[in-house]
């Protein structure tokens, strides 16, 4: 991949990765505030993904380097940084694990299955280990997918396999139906994936990918790859029995089935419906937002029933269906419905916050007809119902919830928290005991 293409890819990522509180419908507050930290003044820890599983237990992984503390589990990464995954049980944590190798590693998304907790992202390192098993790279950067599986308050990985060719490859979304897991992401050049290899279209293309967890080590079942002649990010995936739904961004021209899709502006977004089949993929509806005048981006999915939502940024006008988005400033964070029909699906309604900075959500959920929207803000952002907020520092963290009514959505409540750095929350989960 040539620099140029990977510096234009990092720049994307970069641009959408870099409340004076008024109750609406309901008065909340936090309730509790847990610290990871670093210790011995060299360690430095963050948190970049969360999941949760049917009865609600809350997983929370991540990177860091030095020597850090995640509860009472002190660890020291192998090289530059590494990636953790910890389960939370609303008061402690009842493990923590931790993978990596002599360079840089981090984890980029988490989801739970029937059959273990799945971690996935990148390594930078010639060969990284997951607890017995070490993987080797291909390239600069190559993608992993790993499993842990738990026992109790114990937990341990049981397998872990790369993904990647000689150029740049992430995995960025994450989702398990069964014993199905389904990755997502964006590669160039070429790639590895079971016995074949696939070449990318351009800088950097999108791929979805599916393979099948047996146990004690998992099989490839199938890979599609999306893109264009520009700079393509697969960013979220969720799947619902046999669907399975796919987002993220464009550059340029880029094919989905029978579906020609052309960005009217620097990036535009997509969102697919897939079903399935067992041994590839079936292209069932893909829909795009955007402008020309504007950049929209996408980085999270969820999926409730028939309703899809998408949060992401927004610069300049966007174009949701019908609907129009335009940013306050440099970009405001945006969320998104649209309906799936079963063979066609059209955008619902879409609401912005924002200001004169760079405001972006990173993290959506759906339970019962709420939607939880999650990422940061900066200087005073405005559009959720009538809450403006203020940040404290460079950034702030914001925290919402909106109703959806079926053809619109209405803001429930919207909370903030930082200080005089740089604050972003990158997960929001809403739990069956009621808390989020």
């Amino acid at each position: 991949m040539k620099a140029t293409a990977i510096a234009r890819l990092l720049s994307l990522l970069a641009l959408f990765v870099c409340f004076t509180t008024r109750a609406q419908a309901q008065v909340l507050s936090w309730q509790s505030v847990v610290s990871l930290a670093g210790t011995a003044g060299n360690g430095t820890v963050s948190a970049t993904c969360m999941a949760t599983d049917a009865a609600g237990t809350v997983y929370v992984g991540g990177r860091f380097s030095g020597t850090v503390r995640i509860g009472t589990v002190e660890l020291t990464s192998a090289g530059g940084s590494d990636m953790y995954v910890g389960r939370w049980n609303g008061s402690a944590f009842d493990w923590v694990q931790q993978a990596g190798g002599p360079d840089n590693e981090e984890l980029r998304a988490l989801a739970v299955g029937p059959q273990g907790v799945y971690a996935a992202g990148y390594f930078s390192s010639a060969a990284a280990t997951f607890g017995a098993t070490t993987i080797t790279g291909a390239g600069s950067l190559d993608a992993f997918v790993a499993k842990i599986t738990q026992s109790g308050s114990a937990a341990s990985f049981t397998w872990a396999r790369s993904l990647g060719g000689a150029g740049l490859d992430v995995v960025e979304g994450l989702a398990v139906a069964g014993s199905t897991v389904y990755l997502t992401g964006s590669f160039s050049g070429s790639l590895a994936y079971g016995p074949r290899t696939y070449v990318s279209a351009g800088g950097s293309d999108i791929f979805l990918a599916a393979l099948t967890d047996q146990g004690s080590t998992s099989t490839p079942a199938w890979f599609t790859g999306l893109g264009a002649a520009g700079s393509d990010a697969g960013r979220g995936v969720a799947a619902s029995g046999t669907s399975v739904y796919l987002t993220g961004w464009f550059e340029g021209t880029m094919v989905v089935g029978t579906t020609v899709l052309s960005s009217t502006g620097s990036t535009d977004v997509f969102v697919s419906k897939f079903t399935d089949l067992g041994t590839a993929p079936q292209p069932i509806w893909t829909r795009q937002a955007g402008g020309s005048q504007g950049q929209a981006l996408t980085n999270t999915i969820a999926v409730e029933g028939s309703s899809v939502y998408v949060a992401g940024g927004v610069a300049g006008t966007a174009a949701f269906g019908p609907l129009s988005l335009t940013s306050a400033g440099l970009g405001d964070a945006f969320v998104a419905k649209l309906t799936d029909a079963g063979t066609s699906a059209d955008f619902i309604w879409a609401q912005r916050l924002g200001g004169a900075g760079n405001d972006v959500a990173f993290a959506i959920a759906a339970r019962l007809g709420a939607v939880y929207l999650a990422g940061q803000f900066e200087e005073t952002a405005a559009g959720l119902g009538a809450t403006v907020l203020t940040s404290a520092g460079r950034s702030d963290i914001f925290a919402a919830r909106l109703t959806d009514t079926g053809p619109a959505a209405t803001v429930a409540w919207v909370q903030q928290a930082g200080g005089p750095g740089f604050d972003q929350a990158v997960g929001i989960l809403p739990t069956v005991a009621g808390t989020v």
